[in-house]
């Protein structure tokens, strides 16, 4: 045989067949004898029929003979020799990629169309190439059957509810964070005693302060100012931070509720 083993194996790679009857799998023994081209047509037998009899095999010179076993089995999409070698319980068999989709290939463009004087109308423009197996038209319409298929589900009342805009911000993270107590902070005492004798319980409400407002905090001295600013800022906000109208408006709710 001209070709060694490996191109013999993308050779079969390409050659398709199709079972006959009812059966899922079949295996199928093939002799041939030199000088001769083995094509896909020659592969073809009552078992299966080959969609591709033009792809090349392999070629014999004189005097030499090739033996070899097929399996052929039934199945969906693409399985990697890695899984087809489950089904082979002989290690005379060599596992290969199984392609089972009929579909060689499928693209579409969408192509400006003139209706009655009218170009603002569009047309669909599909290409497919199968392996014969199927044709392209049959293909298209089975694709059409299992979309409409697994859309099917939505036939039925579907009750789903929208949050509104207050649902959604009251699950926004930024405001889970503002709520939250200025205990998180780990201030020192003293910057604590002095935010909690003015009654500011969430770190929302000195980001909502202005720096301004939080220096004017009784008995909050300079160090105790730039503990609270670099505390918030762990935290991922600014004292006088410009916030969302939404979060504002549901922060001070939360702010009134303390």
């Amino acid at each position: 045989m001209l070709e060694d083993i490996s191109d013999f194996i993308l050779n079969l790679k390409e050659i398709r067949f199709k079972i006959n009857g009812d059966v899922n799998e079949t295996e199928i023994n093939y002799s041939f004898a030199g000088p001769c081209t083995i094509k896909g047509s020659d592969l073809g037998n009552d078992d299966v029929d080959v969609m591709t009899p033009d792809a090349p095999l392999a070629t014999l010179n004189e005097d030499s003979t090739l033996n070899f076993s097929v399996k052929v089995a039934k199945g969906i999409g693409y399985v990697a020799s890695e899984d087809t070698m489950k089904e082979v319980d002989n290690d005379d068999y060599i596992a290969l990629d199984a392609f089972f989709t009929p579909v060689r290939s499928a693209t579409y463009k969408i192509e400006n169309v003139l209706v009655e004087d009218n170009p603002n109308f569009e047309r669909v423009v599909m290409n497919i190439r199968t392996d014969g197996q199927i044709s392209p038209v049959d293909a298209f319409r089975n694709s059409l059957e299992v979309m409409y298929a697994q859309l099917a589900v939505f036939n039925s009342e579907i009750n789903i509810k929208a949050p509104t805009t207050i649902e959604r911000v009251e699950e926004s993270p930024d405001l889970k964070k503002l709520t939250t107590s200025i205990d998180s902070l780990g201030l020192s005492a003293r910057s604590f005693n002095c935010l909690d004798r003015s009654n500011i319980k969430l770190i929302g409400e000195i980001v909502l302060m202005s720096t301004n407002d939080l220096k004017n905090v009784k008995n909050l001295g300079k160090k105790s100012y730039d503990e609270i600013v670099e505390k918030v800022q762990e935290f991922g906000f600014e004292v006088g931070a410009d916030l969302a109208d939404d979060i504002v408006t549901s922060l001070k709710k939360k702010i009134e509720a303390v």
